[in-house]
């Protein structure tokens, strides 16, 4: 089967799904919602199969097709078809198109970390070393503040590396958000690490630790405040439970 037979074959699949609709809107019996989104899906996903040249995947899309269209959806077997095509196409593609143009969930959330990266941290470092004023402030150390907003930072980055692999079974999704996950998770890593070093430089929370090292100590936290969003969360849950005249009157 050659590449007309296959775009030929293809614009039968979608004329079928478009009878198929009609033919259930004037019965009475509408698609479930979820069915819907998934036909609708394995529609569009028809364009990037005809790219492949591959015969067998599109005959396998159109067996997911008349599950769907079957009296009683078989929508378990749609999806998994559907997740096994897209992978097959993103094999198909460069690493680049993958990321840049085909907005895979993956993609886009290293594209966010790239942008987070090379223009978000430099920028980051360039302002806090611009502020000449704050070396005026006493014990406030500056190579200090940067390493700790960079482990805040790291952590959230390795967290979401850590967990990429589960967003290839990720249907149905905003591609949008994903690369604003991957920019601005990072951005919360380093203000929870921030935040974590200055609760406990400010002993609002007494905390017993063996200052071996200190610069080490907060980075080591640092990190994991940003690597754990809930670690974090609970530090706050506490600071806003406390009273700090409680805390000075008992010094």
């Amino acid at each position: 089967m050659n590449q007309v037979q296959l775009s030929q074959r293809i614009e039968e699949i979608i004329k079928n799904v478009n009878s198929e609709v009609q033919q259930g809107a004037k019965n009475g019996k509408p698609m479930e919602e979820s069915v819907q989104i998934e036909l609708a899906g394995l529609v569009s996903l028809l364009p990037d199969v005809d790219e492949l040249a591959d015969p067998h995947s599109v005959g396998v899309v159109e067996i997911a097709i008349s599950a769907l269209l079957k009296s009683e959806p078989d929508l378990p077997l749609a999806l998994q078809i559907h997740c096994q095509i897209l992978k097959r196409i993103r094999r198909s593609r460069n690493l680049l198109v993958v990321i840049f143009v085909t907005g895979t969930p993956a993609g886009r959330l290293v594209l966010g970390l790239i942008s987070f990266l090379f223009i978000a941290i430099p920028l980051i470092t360039a302002f806090i070393l611009s502020l000449p004023t704050l070396s005026t402030i006493p014990d406030f150390n500056i190579p200090a503040l940067l390493l700790v907003a960079l482990s805040g930072a790291s952590g959230s980055i390795v967290s979401i590396m850590t967990r990429i692999a589960n967003f290839n079974y990720v249907t149905y999704y905003d591609s949008s958000a994903f690369f604003f996950t991957g920019f601005f998770k990072p951005f919360i890593g380093l203000f929870f690490a921030l935040f974590v070093a200055s609760v406990l430089k400010a002993e609002i929370i007494p905390m017993e630790f063996q200052r071996v090292n200190e610069i080490y100590f907060f980075i080591a936290l640092s990190f994991v405040a940003g690597f754990s969003e809930r670690f974090a969360q609970d530090l706050v849950s506490k600071v806003e439970g406390s009273n700090p005249s409680d805390s000075n009157s008992s010094k």
